[in-house]
């Protein structure tokens, strides 16, 4: 599983390449109405501005901006509180004794190798770590979450008064991260280590693949190796939300707004990407 892959196209609470652009928005109509579906990157560069024309032409047509989770929420003060005790034990329990020995030595090796004060993360629980030295370094890249697609049009919408909804509350989407490890914790920290050896070219990939609306190269980059490896986290993380969204997205369509929904590319993409699943609702899907 490429754990580094979809953290980075998968929205979680937790926390491209310039050029000439590509559509990278879908229009879903029904014939008597239609909202915007564009797919996201959590954390970008600040290179990777201005986002391609589609993301600023489907929000000046949309009257409702849709993300998955409850972003100001997530910002506050209260929930960093509640995401921090989350992911660290609370019982005086140790990461040390919750996975193997080989695996924390692992750790602790690329903890040097990035200057990580690792003593300091001997209380998080193994997604814990994986969330820390996984966003840690995309950081280290240069990228940020303030230069995310959704940052930037909450940011945009919110000073703008524009209408904001989501599509799950924050205590569903707080649970999709604690269940990430599937139940084995050494596995999920093996798959981690392995790709932050490879993110700058993987980043790259998925930055390219989001930029061009690429659906088929989203779904390769993000989906396959995830649902082969871990087909029980591909089940909740992925494609339990996907099912839980149409619905949702079904019923904006019949209202008389317009929405501009926002989420992870990797949800867009693959057979049962929310793409495919809308156009074998019978809905018509193309890009924008």
């Amino acid at each position: 599983m490429k754990i580094v892959r979809w953290l980075a196209v998968l929205s979680l609470s937790y926390i491209v390449v310039s050029g000439a652009a590509a559509d990278s928005v879908w229009q879903v109509s029904n014939g008597k109405s239609k909202l915007y579906l564009g797919g996201t990157v959590h954390m970008l560069n600040s290179s990777d501005y201005p986002f391609p024309p589609a993301y600023d032409k489907a929000y000046s047509a949309s009257k409702v901006l849709v993300f998955e989770t409850d972003v100001e929420k997530a910002q506050s003060d209260e929930f960093k509180i509640r995401m921090m005790k989350a992911l660290t034990y609370q019982d005086g329990s140790r990461l040390k004794s919750a996975i193997s020995p080989e695996s924390f030595a692992d750790l602790e090796a690329f903890a040097k190798t990035r200057n990580i004060p690792f003593e300091r993360y001997g209380n998080f629980t193994p997604v814990g770590i994986t969330l820390v030295f996984s966003v840690g370094e995309m950081q280290r890249l240069g990228m940020q979450q303030e230069y995310g697609v959704d940052a930037v049009y909450y940011q945009k919408a919110a000073k703008e008064n524009k209408k904001i909804d989501h599509l799950e509350s924050l205590d569903e989407q707080m649970n999709y991260i604690l269940n990430m490890g599937g139940g084995d914790p050494d596995a999920l920290i093996q798959y981690t280590l392995k790709d932050m050896d490879n993110m700058p070219k993987e980043i790259a990939a998925i930055k390219a693949a989001w930029r061009s609306g690429d659906l088929p190269a989203l779904q390769k980059l993000t989906i396959d190796d995830m649902e082969k490896s871990y087909p029980e986290i591909y089940q909740s993380l992925v494609l339990q939300r996907n099912k839980n969204w149409i619905p949702k997205i079904e019923a904006m369509l019949k209202n008389k707004d317009v929405e501009f929904i926002l989420v992870g590319a990797a949800h867009l993409a693959g057979p049962e990407g929310l793409v495919a699943q809308l156009q074998s609702e019978g809905y018509k899907v193309e890009k924008f």
